[in-house]
């Protein structure tokens, strides 16, 4: 039997609004998933269901500086402007490929927590960028 390769995150590449906040990504997830649409009827012997619409959203940690061309400095005015942005993850920052594919959508900022944590914690800031456009997967 063959062993399916596995991939360890080390690398990852977030780019929102087209700045690459990479160095500050500490955790990632791509998030995809279909409503399950009740769609059985009269003689049926067994529920059925549909696939309605789509959402998504892409969610990170990561850590949090005030500096200039920090994390908030990306992050503030996409949320108080709201206004929806480009959002782009892949699984390293290499050239996108079938090997090392990327996600893409265009997001809004609905909240935003910039300061959070105890004495003594390193400053984090976790994120969801809703998806308003359907998550897409690109391989070249």
């Amino acid at each position: 039997m063959t062993r399916i390769s596995s991939h360890v995150i080390d690398d990852p590449k977030l780019t929102v609004n087209g700045v690459d906040i990479s160095t500050a990504v500490r955790e990632v997830e791509v998030k995809r998933a279909f409503a399950d649409v009740e769609d059985t009827s009269s003689g049926d012997d067994n529920e059925h269901s549909a696939q309605g619409l789509g959402s998504g959203s892409f969610d990170a940690t990561l850590r949090q500086s005030f500096d200039a061309s920090s994390v908030d400095d990306v992050l503030e005015p996409l949320f108080m402007n709201g206004t929806d942005f480009t959002v782009l993850v892949s699984p390293t920052s290499d050239a996108v490929s079938d090997t090392n594919p990327s996600w893409t959508a265009t997001c809004c900022l609905r909240e935003y927590s910039p300061l959070a944590g105890k004495m003594g914690d390193l400053a984090e800031v976790k994120i969801s960028f809703k998806a308003q456009s359907k998550i897409t997967k690109v391989i070249t």
